[in-house]
Formats: structure tokens, sequence, C-alpha cells
């Protein structure tokens, strides 16, 4: 089994940003007057270089063939930003071959049955 992690960027919070990135640019738009368009574009600009993206979701995964011939894909992931969460687990079983030119056969055949 390899198990293993790493860091991406959040799909809650990218959705979060990309709203207030929308909000920030129609107040620039709507802006009446110089001092509320020069309000809006400072925040606007600070809101741009802010460090993004930030990678604030660690992956985690387990995938692998077990001695038993059960083909394991587990992930989980969390946000440290946002506490978005997600976990899933997908097992199946394989059918075990007794070398490699038997599954190249197998394969071979149902490649043959399929129209």
């Amino acid at each position: 089994m390899e198990v293993g992690w790493f860091m991406s960027i959040c799909p809650l919070c990218n959705a979060r940003r990309e709203d207030r990135l929308t909000a920030l640019m129609l107040a620039v738009v709507r802006a009446t007057n110089e001092d509320e368009w020069v309000t809006a574009t400072v925040h606007l600009e600070a809101f741009k270089y802010d460090g993004w993206p930030k990678k604030t979701l660690r992956e985690d995964y387990e995938l692998g063939m077990g001695e038993e011939g059960v083909l394991k894909v587990d992930y989980a992931c969390g946000c440290s930003e946002c506490g978005f969460m997600f976990h899933d687990e997908y097992k199946v079983g394989a059918r075990l071959v007794s070398s490699w030119t038997e599954a190249q056969a197998q394969a071979m055949q149902k490649r043959k049955e399929q129209p």
C-alpha cells in the first residue's frame, strides 16, 4: 500500500475568494465619486496580492492492493482555514491470476468479447 499526503488549494476557500473578488470589482464599477473609487481600488489591489493561492487543503490518500486481493483507494481532505472536509473509500476485489502471461491472456480475451 502506498500512503501519502500533499497540500493544495481548497475548493470552498477558492469559491469564497472568487465571490469576494467579484464584490470588490463591483464596488469599483459602482463607485459614484473619486473617493469611493480610490477606496474600492485600494481594497481590490490589496486583495489581489494577499499571497493567494494559499495551499490550506491537506489531502491524504492510501492506495494499493492488499494481500487478500482487494484494491483499496482511501481519500480524505480537510482545510485548515475554512474547515471543509471530505472522505471517501473505495474497495474492489480483484481476480487473482497465477502469472503475468495469464493476466495478459485474460485481458486479450476480454477485449475480443467487447463489441
